[in-house]
């Protein structure tokens, strides 16, 4: 069946129609639907019809689209919108319960609802054509008009000018969702344009850069391979018109150059000699090898500033910040870099790379190192593009993996000295598979003099950290060291516009937050917009430790945490009494607000943040009856009398 063809009989059948690759259209039959529903009524529907058979619970769903409110009154706004929802589709000649199952604490969409959404077509087809980047289409006309026919689905960006006004929760999930789409769809397009070059199609390969320019134009890579398309192609004033294109965009778009392997294609052509080898686009977005821009709330911390001035020491090779979400950690460092760049920008080099999922791939994580690096010297002379070439290009299918790729990447680092550089990869905990890790320990065991590797994590890397150690080559900051004193806490409320706090409220927000700084943020971004109760801000922080940790474990883990809330002291011996399993080492390795502390007696004991335990305590009293509570309480008494350690 073409691909056309399984369209139309999907569509007849639908009577739901959502389209989400560009501007949002939902259509119900001949209805139109979006001017009918307000703007989180419409990201509601969005989230769930996007993620089929998933159960999401209410209080997700409500912290996902009102967490600037109090969790009762989040609630609230998510039953007048699923009550907008029914009352909207029941207009419509259709109903709620069609698409949607609803329980008491659980909503999902149904996976055979008669429904059709652009973007699961769209992932559907390419997920089977590219399942990995090693995928390659055979251009049997099947497939090929399958694949034409998902491209063509892609108007522009998910969600192209939608956004959802106090909602970061949604609006990340967005831009990861965008991201990934787009990285989807341009695997589709690169593979196509090797399949066309390797068969000696020029236009139909023309056709897919100008696409793949359309939708992100600051694409060196793309602007390059397009330009020798048209040389080979017999357009040479094409091919010179559009170095120009692309000189201008950067220029204006990034205020750089482009680079000297740009550069130089340009002169070939420009002086009717043959170009270079070909290559095709590399597969990382521009946002990911971009520093973040600084919030305008943030406070300087020299303390830390110089702590991490002694990891650009020459023996130093490895800076590890390691700590729970919501400390800082990318803060830290960007106001770091800011800081370096000013007082040496000349010797001092900085790299950023933004980790996801598709790294585990070491083949991905070293196209990304690759591509943050050549960042380094756009327009230079120092021919670091070219060295890069193997790395940052698929060639006919090939594509390097593992050990191969290490050689030239520290080549090429080489070639930067006598400068500082300093690679920053943030969001390492994305980093899970054995395979990354290892290509990751080796290019760290061969970093060349005067390069850093620095790593914001929210796990331990398993890397021979101690290794590190016992030879100083490893500087680590940790969650005490990112936690703000009392002064800084203070300090951070009082910069705060708009925030007035009792002093009480204040010392109370200083005292619970034990220097996290994420309650302090939401404080000084709630309470002087959205609301002036400080209970206010515990609900949004327990929402947050909701979402961002809690949902995130195994079950397993998640029940272990939730029954060893009542466990104080909370030891080994008694986790292992009472729960039959001891996860403390595991908890403590994930930094789940735990901490080690000495027991009266000399022994091991843990505590968890303040916060995080009243926030396992509010949950353990959600998710589990009296009874087992009760009998919780039970046992732990019991042992603790067994053990003569009950409290007279």
């Amino acid at each position: 069946m073409e691909g056309t063809e399984a369209r139309s009989i999907v569509m007849d059948s639908a009577i739901l129609t959502l389209y989400l690759l560009g501007e949002i259209h939902i259509q119900c039959g001949p209805h139109s639907l979006e001017k009918s529903l307000a703007r989180k009524e419409q990201a509601l529907l969005v989230y769930l019809l996007c993620q089929p058979g998933q159960r999401f619970s209410r209080d997700h769903l409500a912290t996902l689209l009102w967490s600037e409110t109090a969790q009762s009154y989040a609630r609230y706004n998510l039953r007048r919108a699923l009550w907008n929802l029914r009352r909207v589709l029941e207009r419509s000649d259709s109903s709620l319960d069609t698409y949607l199952e609803v329980t008491g604490d659980w909503i999902a969409a149904r996976d055979d609802a008669p429904c059709w959404v652009d973007v699961r077509e769209f992932e559907a087809v390419l997920d089977t054509e590219f399942r990995d980047l090693e995928s390659q289409i055979v251009l049997s006309p099947r497939n090929y008009q399958r694949v034409r026919y998902v491209l063509d689905l892609y108007r522009g960006e998910f969600l192209a000018g939608f956004s959802v006004p106090n909602a970061p929760e949604f609006e990340e999930w967005l831009l990861l969702a965008r991201e990934r789409l787009f990285l989807l769809l341009l695997r589709a397009l690169t593979n196509l344009i090797q399949k066309f070059i390797a068969l000696r199609k020029q236009e139909e390969a023309i056709a897919a850069c100008q696409r793949l320019l359309t939708l992100d134009p600051l694409q060196e890579d793309v602007h390059r391979l397009l330009m020798r398309l048209y040389w080979e192609n017999g357009q040479r004033s094409q091919a010179l018109r559009q170095y120009r294109v692309c000189r201008d965009i950067l220029q204006r778009e990034l205020g750089i150059s482009p680079m000297e392997e740009t550069q130089k294609l340009f002169q070939h052509i420009l002086n009717q000699e043959a170009p270079p080898t070909m290559m095709v686009s590399s597969l990382v977005r521009t946002s990911r090898i971009t520093p973040p821009e600084l919030p305008p709330e943030v406070l300087p911390r020299p303390r830390l500033f110089a702590l991490l001035d002694r990891g650009l020491a020459p023996h130093v090779r490895l800076i590890l910040i390691s700590a729970p979400p919501g400390y800082g950690k990318t803060t830290l460092v960007a106001q770091w870099m800011a800081m370096r760049k000013i007082a040496d920008a000349q010797r001092f080099l900085i790299a950023w790379y933004r980790v996801n999922e598709m790294d585990n791939a070491p083949a991905v994580l070293a196209t990304g190192l690759a591509a943050a690096i050549d960042r380094l010297w756009p327009g230079s002379d120092k021919g670091l593009q070219g060295a890069f070439q193997d790395l940052l290009t698929i060639r006919f299918g090939e594509f390097f993996d593992g050990d191969p790729i290490i050689k030239p990447l520290i080549a090429s680092l080489e070639s930067l000295s006598p400068a500082t550089v300093l690679l920053v990869l943030d969001d390492l905990e994305c980093l899970t598979d054995a395979e990354g890790y290892r290509f990751l320990g080796t290019f760290l065991e061969n970093l060349p003099l005067r390069v850093h590797l620095c790593l914001l994590t929210r796990t331990d890397p398993p890397l021979p950290l101690p290794r590190l150690r016992v030879r100083g080559q490893l500087l680590e900051l940790r969650t005490p060291d990112l936690r703000f004193t009392v002064e800084e806490s203070r300090e951070f409320l009082q910069q705060s516009p708009g925030l007035n706090l009792a002093p009480a409220e204040m010392e109370e927000l200083v005292s619970r937050s034990e220097g996290w700084v994420a309650p302090l943020w939401l404080a000084s971004n709630t309470l002087s917009r959205f609301t002036t109760r400080l209970d206010d801000v515990w609900e949004g922080i327990f929402a947050y430790l909701r979402e961002e940790v809690l949902d995130t474990l195994h079950h397993t883990q998640q029940q272990f945490l939730l029954r060893s809330v009542v466990l104080e002291p909370l030891t080994p011996a008694i986790c292992t009494a009472i729960l039959g399993e001891n996860h403390l080492p595991e908890i403590e390795r994930r930094n789940l607000f735990i901490e080690r502390i000495t027991s009266p007696s000399g022994g091991l004991q843990y505590r968890y943040h303040p916060l995080f335990r009243d926030f396992l305590r509010l949950e353990l009293h959600r998710r589990l009856s009296s009874s087992e509570i009760q009998e919780l309480y039970r046992q732990v008494a019991s042992w603790k009398e067994s053990q003569h350690t009950i409290e007279s």
